[in-house]
C-alpha cells in the first residue's frame, strides 16, 4: 500500500499542476495532458476554453490525491484502511476528472459553435 501512497502523492502533484497550467492558458494543445476530447483539440480556442472551464475541479483532484496519499501513509500496514483511504481517494479524484472533463467540453462546444456562428454567411441577417 506505501507504494499506493507514493502513486497517489506523485500522480495528484502532476494532476494538480496540469490544471494550474490549463487554468493560467499554459497548457499548449496537444494529446498528453489536459482535457483532451475530439472538441477540445478542434482549435486552439476550444482547447484554451476547456481546460480553463475544467481547471478548478482538476486541481480539486490533484489536490485530493496528494491528501489522501499523505493520509494513507501512516497506515500503510493496516490494509483494510489503508486501502479503504487509497480506493476512496482515487474514485472521487477519477469523478473530480470526469466532471472537470465535462465542464470543459461543453466550453469547447460554445467556442465550436460561436466561431461556426461568426464564420457563417446565413447568420447576417442584417440585410435581410
Amino acid at each position: 500500500m506505501l507504494i499506493a501512497s507514493l502513486a497517489l502523492i506523485i500522480g495528484g502533484a502532476v494532476i494538480y499542476r496540469i490544471g494550474v497550467r490549463g487554468e493560467n492558458g499554459e497548457l499548449p494543445r496537444q494529446r498528453v495532458a489536459g482535457l483532451r476530447t475530439r472538441a477540445t483539440l478542434s482549435s486552439d480556442d476550444a482547447w484554451y476554453a476547456a481546460q480553463k472551464a475544467g481547471a478548478d475541479l482538476v486541481k480539486a483532484a490533484g489536490a485530493l490525491a496528494v491528501i489522501g496519499g499523505l493520509t494513507s501513509i501512516p497506515v500503510y500496514d493496516q490494509l483494510p484502511v489503508a486501502a479503504a483511504l487509497v480506493l476512496g481517494t482515487t474514485a472521487v479524484m477519477l469523478s473530480l476528472v470526469v466532471w472537470g472533463g465535462v465542464r470543459g467540453q461543453a466550453a469547447a462546444r460554445t467556442v465550436s459553435a460561436q466561431s461556426a456562428s461568426d464564420h457563417h454567411p446565413m447568420t447576417d441577417t442584417d440585410g435581410v
